[in-house]
């Protein structure tokens, strides 16, 4: 089958290298962007306030969640 191309052998094979080279470190560059961008973001403000009494496994332990936009319990 006969088959029309106007690149040259050696611009097929530099393409191919070249994507070989693109896959190869894509996933390094997508990693080390993510870590870059969350990095970027502002710390976040917790609303949650943990609170613990005692020591875990004794009598009288407890643990409480309370959520800072409420004022009651």
């Amino acid at each position: 089958m006969f088959r029309f191309n106007t690149r040259s052998a050696y611009d097929e094979v530099n393409r191919a290298i070249q994507a070989k080279k693109f896959y190869a470190t894509l996933p390094h560059k997508l990693d080390n962007a993510q870590e870059k961008w969350i990095a970027s973001q502002p710390p976040e403000k917790t609303l949650v306030k943990d609170t613990e009494t005692g020591t875990f496994g004794t009598d009288g332990w407890s643990i409480s969640k309370t959520h800072t936009a409420f004022t009651d319990d």
